[in-house]
């Protein structure tokens, strides 16, 4: 026997032999659940959808707990929040609000006392320049008409055939 070794022929630790080993110890205990096949598998099959079926169960209700859990807590920040708006919000956005009335009034102000003055006084300047240039004639009312006054667009040249 060539490339035998005793060990490996006499229940040694060889790989093969721990192979052939579990071969056979296999196929003792497939052959004791062939032998009760019918029942043990309608059993075995039985346990196996009553325990999935527990497992499923359970999974939806830690599911359902954490749910209701999580939306609860969610309602609780948002009652925080809401509050924390009507606290500190709603009386900065009335502050803004004061502020922005006050600035419209003082831009009213600003306009009635200073901007109208203002304008008025230059309008009048304004006319009694041009009365003393009327009057005196420094305005040259001669030039001044003939410069404004608008001129007849040129016409090309007609041309004769």
């Amino acid at each position: 026997m060539r490339g035998h070794s005793q060990v490996g022929e006499y229940g040694g630790s060889g790989v093969r032999d721990m192979l052939r080993h579990l071969v056979v110890l296999l196929r003792l205990h497939l052959n004791a659940l062939h032998a009760l096949s019918p029942l043990f598998v309608a059993t075995f099959r039985d346990w196996v959808i009553i325990v999935m079926g527990i497992c499923v169960a359970a999974f939806f209700i830690v599911a359902l707990v954490a749910t209701v859990i999580l939306g609860l807590l969610a309602r609780a920040l948002l009652r925080k929040s809401l509050s924390l708006i009507d606290d500190n919000v709603k009386p900065l956005l009335g502050t803004a609000k004061q502020t922005a009335d006050h600035v419209k009034g003082t831009t009213g102000f600003v306009s009635q006392a200073a901007v109208t003055p203002i304008v008025r006084t230059y309008g009048v300047v304004a006319g009694v320049r041009r009365a003393a240039g009327v009057l005196s004639g420094l305005s040259g009312l001669t030039s001044a008409s003939t410069d404004n006054a608008p001129q007849a667009p040129k016409q090309p040249p007609s041309v004769k055939p």
